[in-house]
């Protein structure tokens, strides 16, 4: 059925402030604050294209904005292009993601972690991390292809995506309707777009900037993933599990997983326990992917080995694909969170201090810390967002030691202090300077966060793999002497500092009551 008027101006109130328009020149604020009125036109006409099927032209246009990623200015590969949509067909495209989705989510695999509902970049990091520590504990060598799918969203066969919901038991109305707004889609720079000769035809890939993009390219992509699955998934790495609640080493398993691939949208992370296993995956993936029209990206596409134990990842060691050598590095930013062959913690740390460093220092060039006319609450306020949110980012699955935790302490009261106009010669104690700016310590921000995703986690169902790893291990021999302290190792102490060791699994199931359990930590006490 058409969406009801109701509907509409629920999905308008949706839309952000602030967004450029397209080329109908509608501003979001136009819709949102244009009253009853402009929601029954908005109406009107969603339902005349709900009905007829077809969109009006200006939904199918979108200016091209050049930005640059990063790298040489004079190369175009280092540029993104920005679409801007028509604000008003974004409300309609909205729409039709609420339909979509919510079949959607039956028929995802639960390696999939971008733009579903409920999961993001911590569940695949946490994954990803927590499979790395068991396999270190067990000396299990780990082999993880993190793969480059070149210009993925825009080389998506548009006519196979329509097949794909369709023979998946899409509903055949939206898909109808999703299919018409790819149909005559063209795009201009927004620098000359009232030319008509600088408009040019796009026929393949979702539409850049739709709100249904990622979710067309997860439907698409997993369909790619099932039909390499059969082929691959053996090559994995096998893990065992007991959803008992214990957060000490498992030790009677009671199930089993089998872990070869995570993703994040079109961020792959292939993982196998030996090199010729992940040779094959590789060379079978690829294949596949080029029978599908989607290409990996050689040049962009590297390879991790875990060293864990006496059975270390050789350098030495090469992959190939389709004759040219992958590069092997020692550590990886997958998802913005460092991963390294030692697992060592050094590495997150110094890029987490450098990038909440450039942030602070990008906000101090333009004078925010010194100007009077601005209040330290406001200030306060900035430095939690742009650059605490910089530094602690990804925290919710560190293992980190007190020295880790010593130099995020370290920098963060520097700036404190310059928030403050406070001089190190004043000799005032940081506990005052805290109090001051009512921002916790360091140590105590990082439990917090931490216990906050365990009780996320420990609300998933029992088939996610978070909740799964989180009670896992791998089977083989343990390391002699006292192993590094793993995540389960960290949450415990987190736990015992909060004074719930044991009924904590009890407690996270309600998350209003878990969120006032683990808020004394956010307490900042008076000097």
């Amino acid at each position: 059925m058409p969406p009801s008027l109701l509907e509409v101006e629920r999905t308008i109130a949706k839309l952000k402030g602030h967004k450029a328009p397209g080329v109908c020149r509608i501003i979001p604020e136009m819709l949102k604050y244009g009253g009853e009125g402009t929601a029954r036109w908005l109406h009107h006409v969603i339902s005349v294209a709900w009905d007829s099927g077809e969109a009006p032209s200006d939904w199918k246009k979108a200016l091209l904005v050049p930005v640059l990623k990063k790298g040489d200015t004079t190369k175009l590969d280092n540029y993104r292009g920005i679409s801007l949509l028509s604000i008003a067909g974004k409300v309609y495209a909205l729409l039709l993601q609420t339909r979509l989705e919510k079949w959607a989510e039956t028929i995802l695999s639960e390696t999939q972690s971008g733009f579903r509902a409920g999961r993001g970049c911590t569940d695949a990091i946490f994954c990803l991390k927590l499979l790395y520590e068991r396999a270190l504990r067990k000396q299990k060598p780990v082999y993880t292809c993190f793969i480059d799918l070149s210009k993925a969203y825009d080389s998506a066969d548009r006519q196979l995506a329509w097949q794909i919901l369709r023979s998946r038991g899409a509903p055949t109305k939206v898909v109808d309707l999703i299919q018409d707004l790819h149909e005559g889609t063209t795009c201009a720079m927004h620098a000359d777009h009232r030319h008509p000769d600088s408009w040019f035809d796009v026929a393949t890939g979702f539409k850049q900037g739709d709100v249904n993009a990622p979710l067309l390219f997860n439907i698409y992509i997993d369909t790619v993933v099932r039909a390499f699955e059969p082929l691959v998934r053996h090559l994995g790495i096998t893990w065992q599990y007991k959803l008992d609640g214990n957060l000490r080493e498992c030790k009677n398993p009671t199930a089993s997983n089998m872990s070869w691939i995570f993703m994040y949208a079109d961020d792959i992370a292939l993982v196998a326990e030996t090199q010729e296993a992940l040779q094959e995956a590789l060379a079978i993936i690829d294949r596949v992917f080029i029978q599908w029209g989607m290409h990996i990206n050689i040049r962009k596409t590297q390879i991790l080995c875990l060293q864990s134990g006496t059975q270390t990842g050789d350098s030495s060691e090469q992959f190939w694909l389709r004759g040219q050598p992958l590069e092997q590095v020692q550590m990886f930013k997958y998802l913005g969170s460092i991963c390294s062959a030692d697992m060592s913690m050094q590495p997150e740390i110094a890029s987490r201090l450098s990038r909440a460093g450039g942030a602070y220092h990008k906000l101090s060039r333009l004078k925010v810390w010194k100007d009077k006319n601005i209040s330290v609450k406001i200030k306060v306020i900035l430095y939690k967002v742009i650059v605490q949110s910089t530094l602690l980012y990804g925290c919710e699955t560190w293992a980190v030691t007190n020295e880790d935790i010593r130099k995020l302490e370290v920098f963060q009261m520097r700036c404190l202090r310059r928030i403050l106009g406070i001089s190190l010669l004043e000799r005032i104690p940081n506990a005052v300077t805290r109090a001051q700016c009512d921002i916790p310590e360091v140590a105590n921000l990082i439990r917090y966060r931490r216990l906050r995703y365990l009780g996320h986690v420990a609300r998933m169902g029992d088939t996610r793999l978070p909740l799964q790893f989180m009670f896992g291990t791998i089977s083989g021999t343990g390391t002699r002497g006292r192993p590094m302290k793993s995540w389960n190792d960290y949450v415990r102490d987190d736990l015992e500092a909060i004074g719930l060791p044991y009924n904590w699994r009890r407690k996270c199931k309600n998350r209003d009551e878990w969120r006032a359990a683990i808020k004394v930590l956010l307490d900042v006490p008076s000097p």
